[in-house]
């Protein structure tokens, strides 16, 4: 009974604690962090999402073709490429390349808005700044 007493006064005060030896009143030990091949797990790395490319801007406009550019971004894996119809909206085009540059066909006549995001395994930068530009028929 006083080992159960313990184990529950030992949970209530610290989480994930577990209980060792006897009945005989030993003190509750937290768990081993060691790994299975001996050693102990190092401590997780902090996570930084990665800031909001710069200078964005449309390299070219060939009939339904545009290419845009923008700034690396340091601890980027990915980029985002938003194009869309009204300002901010990305209705038209949502894809991702690891380039700092990227070519896309098919955009319809019109007026459209671009912007670009960072991503990286911990998240997802804000839009860069946006451009806008026109495709005529």
């Amino acid at each position: 009974m006083t080992r159960v007493t313990l184990c529950v006064a030992a949970l209530a005060a610290m989480v994930a604690a577990g209980c060792s030896g006897s009945e005989g009143g030993d003190t509750p030990t937290a768990p081993s962090t060691s790994t299975s091949s001996g050693g102990t797990t190092p401590p997780q790395a902090s996570c930084t999402m990665p800031a909001a490319p710069a200078n964005l801007h449309v390299d070219s406009v060939q009939g339904s073709t545009v290419s845009f550019s923008w700034s690396a971004v340091g601890g980027a894996t990915q980029y985002l490429v938003l194009v869309g119809s009204t300002s901010g909206n990305s209705d038209e085009l949502f894809t991702n390349t690891s380039q700092t540059s990227y070519t896309t066909g098919g955009i319809k006549v019109g007026h459209h808005y671009a912007r670009v995001q960072a991503k990286n395994a911990c998240g997802t930068s804000g839009s860069s700044n946006q451009v806008d530009f026109s495709v005529t028929g």
